[in-house]
């Protein structure tokens, strides 16, 4: 029987080796899993910070973006106004010339025509 135990622990040592590299080999899995979700998670909060000043420099164009566009449209605005102000202001009569051309009117009237007609 003492032979059938020497003769076995060859055998014996290999599974004993074996399992050893078995459980080594989980630790290193488990090891790499930690490793793996602590990568995971700083990638995640490094997305979140860029998201964060994509998001805030974005915000920051519309803003300047609307910013512009109001001031032109407000420089439109302005020029259109001042536009019809002066169109107004040449089509509105000049109260001289009219008092005149009545004037030229009434005196035809009643003197009769300057020229008379060809």
């Amino acid at each position: 029987m003492e032979s059938d135990t020497n003769n076995n622990a060859p055998a014996d040592q290999a599974i004993t080796q074996v399992l050893a590299a078995e459980r080594e080999a989980r630790a290193q899995v488990e090891q790499c899993r930690e490793e793996a979700a602590q990568q995971l998670k700083q990638a995640r909060l490094h997305a979140a910070r860029v998201r964060q000043r994509t998001d805030h420099r974005i915000t920051r164009v519309h803003r300047l973006c609307l910013a512009t566009s109001r001031h032109e449209l407000d420089a439109l605005r302005r020029e259109r106004h001042d536009a019809l102000v002066e169109r107004l202001a040449r089509l509105q009569p000049d109260e001289q010339r009219l008092e005149q051309a009545a004037q030229r009117l009434a005196m035809e009237l009643i003197m009769g025509e300057k020229e008379p007609p060809p």
